[in-house]
């Protein structure tokens, strides 16, 4: 969690280093942009692993974001949660064995920008750092192995304007580091201020 703080820092520091820069006759005003909300499915290969059942997790996602905007830049925080659903479906096929957790936080900031394609169609394309929390239930040990990394996010939303401030549309993602590069893929719903 310190990381995520300095991540946060870093952002306020950042923009407070491209508002310096503007002239002081322009008017400054960061405004909340959107939120968003997401529903969907991911994929990860897993690095270095002895799991007997193979390297791959599978499961849903659910996500949620915050983005500000100044002029044409957006900065969102957004959050992505994984939970991975084959060792259950497994252990239950072949009727018990020990039950395994598994499953992914993720703390983004990312710096983003909108196009405009048609008047009811946009594509916001973002990427970023975050934090990446991977949990695994070791059921020999009886807890759980939490690895925490610094994650690097890409994030592309293509989005249908459907009615006054509400849009929806698709959001494939993926998220590199050392630990599982993770791809996903999700419906979101956005209610934007602006």
């Amino acid at each position: 969690m310190n990381r995520l703080v300095t991540l946060g820092m870093i952002l306020l520091l950042t923009m407070n280093y491209v508002f310096g820069q503007e002239s002081l006759e322009k008017e400054h005003k960061l405004k909340v942009k959107s939120i968003t909300a997401g529903f969907g499915v991911y994929h990860a290969d897993l690095r270095g692993t002895d799991d007997p059942f193979g390297s791959n997790q599978n499961g849903p996602t659910l996500s949620v974001g915050l983005s500000l905007a100044y002029k044409k830049h957006i900065f969102s925080l957004d959050v992505d949660l994984g939970l991975d659903l084959y060792p259950d479906i497994i252990f239950e096929a072949i009727g018990g064995g020990d039950n395994e957790e598994t499953f992914f936080n993720s703390y983004d900031i990312l710096y983003g920008r909108e196009f405009s394609v048609f008047k009811w169609f946009r594509i916001e394309a973002h990427t970023g750092l975050g934090v990446y929390l991977y949990k695994d239930w070791l059921a020999s040990d009886g807890r759980y192995d939490t690895k925490e990394i610094i994650g690097i996010p890409v994030d592309l939303r293509l989005m249908i304007d459907s009615s006054r401030g509400f849009s929806f549309g698709i959001n494939p993602e993926v998220n590199f580091n050392t630990i599982n590069t993770t791809y996903m893929g999700s419906m979101v719903f956005q209610y934007r201020f602006n």
